[in-house]
């Protein structure tokens, strides 16, 4: 799912070298000091390229640097490094034991990774994951404390994570936000489509109503159009869905890359009129 201004997941670059030195795990730990220094390289290739090594060292070689880094003032490494231990399975046992013996908390970490504007979707809803698994119950209070002061992008993050909490508690959370009346089209987007998630389905038929309406704006872009095929997606409206991103693509959205691993989109990936519509994204965007 996106909104106006969400930002675009971005595609990691493999680097063979530095795939195959992490997989062994020797040399996978001996490289971590490095890697972790370079999560914040001015190189974009560089820090690319360290997240992905990092990514495949086999826990918890380092996971006290590494929760360390999460709580960097580098918004950078920050997220990278929330992102490594999201794809480590972060939080299981073990490794909550590693970053309570480093003196870290693994709640700020999580709450972090959910409110930085440069955290990649994947990242916040494995930071949901990971609070509902570890302490749903101090982890909801904690993200709707937040949500008081959290600007437009946070706000919407913390409805996403909040889509990943267990079934009731999440519901719940998501309801008491669906109730306030200071929110914006955006963030009304945002906790709508967590409580569709939920199988909310009375929430599913006003939210889209609410997204045709703002589709159908003279000055509207191709992102209302784009989350219409989102929702017609997650209700397993396959051809409507299809319908609407072509439309979308044909306005101007061309992030193919995005296309192809917003998990909203999951139910079209196996269609090849979905295929069809990330080639032609590619093609618009003149790649």
């Amino acid at each position: 799912m996106q909104h106006a201004t969400a930002v675009i997941a971005l595609l990691l670059l493999v680097v063979p070298g530095i795939v195959l030195a992490a997989e062994d795990p020797s040399s996978g730990a001996s490289g971590i000091p490095a890697w972790i220094a370079a999560l914040g390289a001015e190189s974009f290739e560089a820090r690319e390229e360290a997240q992905r090594a990092l990514s495949r060292v086999p826990p918890p070689a380092g996971i006290e640097a590494l929760v360390r880094a999460g709580r960097s003032d580098d918004p950078e490494v920050s997220w990278r490094a929330g992102a490594v231990l999201a794809a480590w399975g972060w939080p299981s046992p073990d490794l909550i034991r590693l970053s309570e013996r480093a003196g870290v908390d693994a709640m700020p970490l999580w709450i972090e990774v959910i409110a930085n504007p440069e955290a990649q979707m994947d990242a916040v809803r494995a930071a949901g994951v990971a609070l509902g698994r570890v302490d749903p119950e101090q982890g909801i209070p904690t993200l709707l404390a937040a949500y008081e002061g959290a600007g437009e992008d946070a706000r919407y993050r913390i409805a996403v994570a909040l889509g990943e909490m267990p079934g009731d508690l999440g519901r719940g959370a998501l309801a008491s936000l669906r109730e306030r009346t200071d929110l914006t089209l955006g963030q009304e987007f945002a906790v709508g489509s967590s409580l569709c998630r939920l199988e909310d389905a009375a929430m599913w038929d006003g939210l889209v109503e609410r997204t045709r309406a703002e589709a159908a704006r003279p000055d509207a872009g191709p992102v209302p159009v784009y989350n219409l095929a989102c929702l017609h997606a997650m209700a397993g409206k396959v051809d409507d869905a299809l319908a609407f991103l072509s439309e979308a693509v044909e306005k101007g959205f061309h992030d193919y890359v995005w296309m192809g691993r917003d998990p909203d989109l999951a139910a079209l990936r196996a269609d090849e009129r979905f295929t069809a519509l990330r080639a032609r994204a590619r093609e618009l965007a003149g790649e």
